[in-house]
Protein backbone atom coordinates (compact mmCIF):
# COMPACT_ATOMS: atom_id res chain seq x y z
CA UNK A 1 0.00 0.00 0.00
CA UNK A 2 2.93 2.23 0.84
CA UNK A 3 4.21 1.41 -2.21
CA UNK A 4 1.79 2.34 -4.15
CA UNK A 5 1.33 5.91 -2.18
CA UNK A 6 4.77 6.38 -3.34
CA UNK A 7 4.10 5.71 -6.62
CA UNK A 8 1.19 7.87 -6.82
CA UNK A 9 3.33 10.36 -5.26
CA UNK A 10 6.10 10.13 -8.05
CA UNK A 11 2.98 10.11 -10.87
CA UNK A 12 1.65 13.33 -9.25
CA UNK A 13 4.98 14.48 -8.55
CA UNK A 14 6.33 13.74 -12.70
CA UNK A 15 2.99 14.93 -13.87
CA UNK A 16 3.38 18.18 -11.95
CA UNK A 17 6.97 18.74 -13.55
CA UNK A 18 5.91 17.58 -16.76
CA UNK A 19 2.77 20.17 -16.58
CA UNK A 20 5.29 23.21 -15.27
CA UNK A 21 7.55 22.46 -18.13
CA UNK A 22 5.25 22.42 -20.48
CA UNK A 23 3.69 25.56 -19.30
CA UNK A 24 6.86 27.19 -19.19
CA UNK A 25 7.81 26.28 -22.95
CA UNK A 26 4.66 27.66 -24.26
CA UNK A 27 4.69 30.80 -21.78
CA UNK A 28 8.21 31.67 -22.98
CA UNK A 29 7.38 30.67 -26.65
CA UNK A 30 4.56 32.51 -26.69
CA UNK A 31 5.30 35.58 -25.43
CA UNK A 32 8.39 35.76 -27.29
CA UNK A 33 7.45 34.83 -30.37
CA UNK A 34 6.48 37.82 -32.59
CA UNK A 35 5.20 38.34 -36.32
CA UNK A 36 8.65 39.75 -37.91
CA UNK A 37 6.81 40.54 -41.27
CA UNK A 38 4.91 42.90 -39.08
CA UNK A 39 7.21 43.82 -36.78
CA UNK A 40 9.78 45.23 -39.32
CA UNK A 41 9.77 48.35 -40.54
CA UNK A 42 9.38 49.59 -44.00
CA UNK A 43 13.05 50.56 -44.32
CA UNK A 44 14.22 46.92 -43.60
CA UNK A 45 15.90 45.79 -46.59
CA UNK A 46 14.44 42.53 -48.70
CA UNK A 47 17.27 40.58 -47.84
CA UNK A 48 16.79 41.42 -43.77
CA UNK A 49 13.35 40.80 -43.99
CA UNK A 50 13.21 37.41 -45.58
CA UNK A 51 16.62 36.41 -43.32
CA UNK A 52 14.31 37.26 -39.81
CA UNK A 53 11.14 35.30 -42.30
CA UNK A 54 13.98 32.02 -42.22
CA UNK A 55 14.88 32.52 -38.75
CA UNK A 56 11.33 32.47 -37.06
CA UNK A 57 10.59 29.81 -39.08
CA UNK A 58 13.50 27.94 -37.63
CA UNK A 59 12.48 28.89 -34.46
CA UNK A 60 8.78 27.52 -34.78
CA UNK A 61 9.85 24.17 -36.16
CA UNK A 62 12.31 23.50 -32.68
CA UNK A 63 9.45 24.70 -30.44
CA UNK A 64 7.30 22.09 -32.36
CA UNK A 65 9.85 19.96 -31.60
CA UNK A 66 10.46 20.41 -27.82
CA UNK A 67 6.81 20.47 -27.26
CA UNK A 68 6.61 16.77 -29.16
CA UNK A 69 8.99 15.78 -27.13
CA UNK A 70 7.75 17.67 -23.48
CA UNK A 71 4.22 15.97 -24.37
CA UNK A 72 5.82 12.42 -25.16
CA UNK A 73 8.21 12.26 -21.36
CA UNK A 74 4.57 13.23 -20.16
CA UNK A 75 3.03 10.21 -21.24
CA UNK A 76 6.23 8.41 -20.57
CA UNK A 77 5.91 8.65 -17.45
CA UNK A 78 2.38 8.31 -17.09
CA UNK A 79 2.91 4.74 -18.64
CA UNK A 80 6.27 4.25 -16.38
CA UNK A 81 4.13 5.26 -13.45
CA UNK A 82 1.10 2.93 -14.06
CA UNK A 83 3.60 -0.21 -15.83
CA UNK A 84 1.95 -3.62 -16.28
CA UNK A 85 3.68 -6.23 -18.66
CA UNK A 86 0.64 -5.60 -21.12
CA UNK A 87 2.01 -1.98 -21.66
CA UNK A 88 5.57 -2.74 -22.80
CA UNK A 89 5.01 -2.28 -26.03
CA UNK A 90 3.60 1.12 -25.79
CA UNK A 91 6.43 1.83 -23.26
CA UNK A 92 9.19 0.74 -26.19
CA UNK A 93 6.82 2.95 -28.56
CA UNK A 94 7.24 6.09 -26.16
CA UNK A 95 10.86 5.28 -25.70
CA UNK A 96 11.52 5.15 -29.27
CA UNK A 97 9.75 8.19 -30.02
CA UNK A 98 11.46 10.33 -27.35
CA UNK A 99 14.69 8.84 -28.99
CA UNK A 100 13.52 10.17 -32.39
CA UNK A 101 12.37 13.43 -30.80
CA UNK A 102 15.84 13.86 -29.44
CA UNK A 103 17.38 13.32 -32.65
CA UNK A 104 14.90 16.15 -34.30
CA UNK A 105 15.90 18.70 -31.68
CA UNK A 106 19.79 17.92 -32.53
CA UNK A 107 18.96 18.55 -35.95
CA UNK A 108 17.00 22.07 -34.71
CA UNK A 109 19.95 22.90 -32.77
CA UNK A 110 22.65 22.46 -35.44
CA UNK A 111 20.31 24.76 -37.68
CA UNK A 112 20.48 27.56 -35.03
CA UNK A 113 24.27 26.92 -34.09
CA UNK A 114 24.81 30.96 -34.64
CA UNK A 115 22.03 31.90 -32.34
CA UNK A 116 23.79 34.11 -29.10
CA UNK A 117 21.76 34.18 -26.65
CA UNK A 118 22.34 36.49 -23.18
CA UNK A 119 23.08 34.91 -19.90
CA UNK A 120 20.57 37.83 -18.57
CA UNK A 121 17.68 36.15 -20.76
CA UNK A 122 18.23 33.08 -18.92
CA UNK A 123 18.13 34.89 -15.84
CA UNK A 124 14.83 36.19 -16.27
CA UNK A 125 13.52 33.11 -17.49
CA UNK A 126 14.86 31.36 -14.65
CA UNK A 127 13.28 34.23 -12.48
CA UNK A 128 10.09 33.61 -14.19
CA UNK A 129 10.15 36.61 -15.93
CA UNK A 130 9.25 37.04 -19.68
CA UNK A 131 12.28 37.54 -21.76
CA UNK A 132 10.68 40.52 -23.94
CA UNK A 133 11.40 42.25 -20.99
CA UNK A 134 15.33 41.64 -21.44
CA UNK A 135 14.66 43.24 -24.71
CA UNK A 136 12.23 46.09 -23.81
CA UNK A 137 14.98 47.66 -21.06
CA UNK A 138 18.05 46.42 -23.31
CA UNK A 139 15.57 49.36 -26.13
CA UNK A 140 15.28 51.70 -22.83
CA UNK A 141 18.63 51.84 -21.54
CA UNK A 142 20.11 52.78 -25.66
CA UNK A 143 17.31 55.14 -25.58
CA UNK A 144 18.13 56.82 -22.99
CA UNK A 145 22.04 56.65 -23.70
CA UNK A 146 21.32 57.94 -27.50
CA UNK A 147 19.53 60.62 -25.90
CA UNK A 148 22.55 61.40 -23.34
CA UNK A 149 25.01 61.48 -26.14
CA UNK A 150 22.57 63.58 -28.68
CA UNK A 151 22.78 65.97 -25.54
CA UNK A 152 26.64 66.13 -25.66
CA UNK A 153 26.80 66.39 -29.47
CA UNK A 154 24.36 69.40 -29.31
CA UNK A 155 26.19 70.76 -26.41
CA UNK A 156 29.81 70.81 -27.74
CA UNK A 157 28.24 71.80 -31.45
CA UNK A 158 26.90 74.84 -29.51
CA UNK A 159 29.77 75.50 -27.55
CA UNK A 160 32.14 75.54 -31.08
CA UNK A 161 29.68 77.85 -32.51
CA UNK A 162 30.23 80.08 -30.09
CA UNK A 163 33.93 79.35 -29.32
CA UNK A 164 34.45 80.35 -32.86
CA UNK A 165 32.18 83.54 -32.47
CA UNK A 166 33.95 84.86 -29.55
CA UNK A 167 37.31 83.64 -31.01
CA UNK A 168 36.54 85.59 -34.15
CA UNK A 169 35.89 89.13 -31.79
CA UNK A 170 39.31 88.48 -30.22
CA UNK A 171 41.50 87.13 -33.38
CA UNK A 172 39.49 88.20 -36.42
CA UNK A 173 42.51 87.84 -38.89
CA UNK A 174 43.14 83.81 -37.31
CA UNK A 175 39.18 83.15 -37.57
CA UNK A 176 39.28 84.22 -41.32
CA UNK A 177 42.07 81.57 -42.31
CA UNK A 178 40.63 79.31 -39.65
CA UNK A 179 36.86 79.56 -41.62
CA UNK A 180 39.14 79.80 -45.28
CA UNK A 181 40.27 76.21 -44.58
CA UNK A 182 37.43 74.29 -42.64
CA UNK A 183 34.82 76.07 -44.89
CA UNK A 184 33.01 76.78 -41.78
CA UNK A 185 29.81 79.28 -42.48
CA UNK A 186 30.08 82.52 -40.09
CA UNK A 187 28.22 81.87 -37.36
CA UNK A 188 24.72 83.22 -37.15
Amino acid sequence: MSNQGSSMTTLQQFETLCSTTKDSVTRVTVHSRTPFDETLPESCSLSWKLHCHVMAEKFDNLEEHLEKFVENIRQFGIIVSDFQPSSQTGLNQKLNFMITGLQDIEKCRQQLHDINVPLEVFEYIDQGRNPQLYTKECLERALAKNEQVKGKIDTLTKFKSLLISELGKVFPEEMAKYKAIHGDDPPS
